[in-house]
């Protein structure tokens, strides 16, 4: 039995022809052209890819709503929230609150750090009411909708939309 080397055409080195034997996806014994490293760096790149798209398909996905709808936004899903919460009996085994969407920013004047900053404040301080009324959700989106709207006067974002 001769030892053969083949060169590979994804490196281009020459390699036993071991390298070059893999399976079909019937499991039948195939000879490639590229070697067992190109063809597992190729595979793992798709995958990346693929997994890149993925996550860029579900981000544009998002609903994309105003700095100023913010508020009104998250009221929104506070009180279906609470409605659910309502028809509910196991409140102790329900699933957390939670919500995803994308800020329009792109109409405020302000830098993207201050912008950041901003509602990273008004998150800890939803957040901290939260922690101190867990139990009360009617509360709670009252409460947010009277904080959005100081939040929103305080830092003066209508006006710059």
């Amino acid at each position: 039995m001769s030892e053969t080397n083949i060169s590979c055409t994804g490196c281009g080195q020459n390699k036993h022809s071991s390298e070059f034997i893999g399976f079909r996806v019937n499991g039948a014994i195939k000879q490639y052209r590229t070697c067992n490293n190109c063809r597992t760096r190729t595979t793992q790149k798709k995958e990346k890819i693929t997994r890149k798209r993925q996550l860029e398909d579900e981000e544009s996905e998002m609903e994309m709503i105003k700095a100023t709808e913010l508020c009104d936004y998250i009221t929104q899903f506070l009180n279906l929230h609470t409605l659910q919460m309502e028809n509910i009996e196991d409140k102790e085994n329900t699933v957390p609150f939670f919500f995803k969407c994308q800020v329009d920013i792109s109409t405020l004047n302000n830098s993207e750090k201050e912008i950041a900053d901003i509602f990273a404040e008004y998150i800890e301080e939803i957040d901290d009411f939260i922690w101190k009324n867990r139990a009360d959700i009617p509360i709670l989106s009252r409460y947010c909708q009277s904080f959005c709207r100081s939040f929103v006067q305080y830092y003066h974002i209508k006006k710059y939309c």
